[in-house]
């Protein structure tokens, strides 16, 4: 049998798994939301002051503008990510590619942003190889940056769910996160399949690897703090007589995001971040104050989603040649390492 045959003869499997994962996820997803929404419900009349008050609406009406301003930061990170395997666009160009294709999250399967990505993304002049290998990066910088707020803010505050956790072990987790894409890019040079398009890539050693994921860490953690904050103003308009720590707060804002983010099948991550939060501040807020404060979250990202999608139409994206392969920001390829 040749290695096409075999190739062909594996393809047929890998479809329905994918598609029992995402069903699994909307499902999860699904179950989480209606719970939130249920809570909510049965506590309807003591939330209704909350929901009408001015504070409230006003702090909304902000936080939505606030956002729509922090995601000017996971588009900045997406622009330097993509430098690492080809030239880096204009600023503003890779604002609209981002702007347009992230509001596609909210689709059943929680991909289609970074489907959209790849395809736009070649208008840039950017390969798919080159496009595939950003994204990798890109959600590696992302779980790096929730995973250092959220458990550095737990053992920060000695919750007791980090109790056995300590900060030589924190260390070694980021560490081992540093180490992980030089080991997979290594390891994806040697598989079949992969090999051809990794082949025009730069190879990327440690130190390289360091030093490109640095400036996006610091945009997707000041994202995430800055997120925080917007539930922190959102969580004193709507109810200030709470008495929650604002640490604890942004650490398990963080935490909910990522594991919001990495569920497949969750559009934008829907339900399931929403009833981490719940569940997590429920015992000083409330469990239907908690809920309510969740969901009022989801609706500010929404509009600032939208926001943020529609100014991405307002900017032109410069179309580049994509034929030529890409290359190392300063010409020469990385040593291995």
């Amino acid at each position: 049998m040749s290695a096409n045959d075999r190739h062909a003869g594996t393809r047929p499997e890998a479809g329905p798994v994918k598609s029992w994962i995402r069903r699994a996820g909307l499902c999860l997803a699904l179950a989480a939301l209606g719970w939130v929404i249920w809570v909510i419900s049965t506590n309807a009349r003591q939330l209704g002051q909350a929901l009408s008050g001015r504070d409230l609406l006003l702090a909304i009406g902000l936080g939505a503008g606030a956002y729509v301003l922090l995601s000017v930061l996971l588009a900045l990170a997406w622009w330097w990510v993509v430098g690492v395997y080809g030239q880096r666009p204009r600023p503003s160009a890779a604002y609209a590619v981002w702007a347009r294709t992230q509001i596609a999250k909210y689709l059943p399967g929680n991909v289609f942003h970074i489907v959209g990505r790849q395809v736009v993304g070649r208008r840039l002049g950017l390969t798919h190889p080159a496009l595939a290998a950003s994204a990798v990066i890109e959600m590696a910088s992302l779980l790096l940056a929730a995973g250092i707020i959220g458990v550095g803010g737990a053992l920060a505050t000695r919750s007791a769910a980090t109790a056995a956790v300590s900060l030589p072990l924190l260390a070694a987790a980021i560490v081992g996160g540093l180490l992980a894409w030089p080991a997979i890019d290594k390891v994806l040079r040697r598989l079949p399949r992969v090999a051809d398009h990794m082949h025009p890539l730069p190879h990327l050693s440690l130190a390289r690897t360091v030093k490109l994921l640095a400036p996006s860490l610091l945009l997707h953690a000041g994202f995430l703090l800055g997120s925080g904050v917007v539930l922190l103003a959102l969580l004193h308009a709507g109810w200030p007589q709470a008495t929650l720590d604002w640490p604890r707060v942004i650490w398990v804002y963080a935490l909910a995001w990522a594991a919001g983010t990495v569920t497949i099948g969750a559009p934008a991550g829907m339900g399931v971040r929403e009833a981490i939060l719940a569940l997590a501040l429920a015992e000083s807020l409330g469990q239907a104050e908690a809920a309510t404060l969740a969901l009022t979250l989801r609706l500010v990202t929404l509009v600032g989603d939208l926001a943020t999608g529609g100014l991405g139409w307002l900017v032109r994206i410069p179309s580049k040649p994509t034929n030529t392969p890409p290359t190392p920001q300063n010409g020469q390829r990385a040593p291995e390492s």
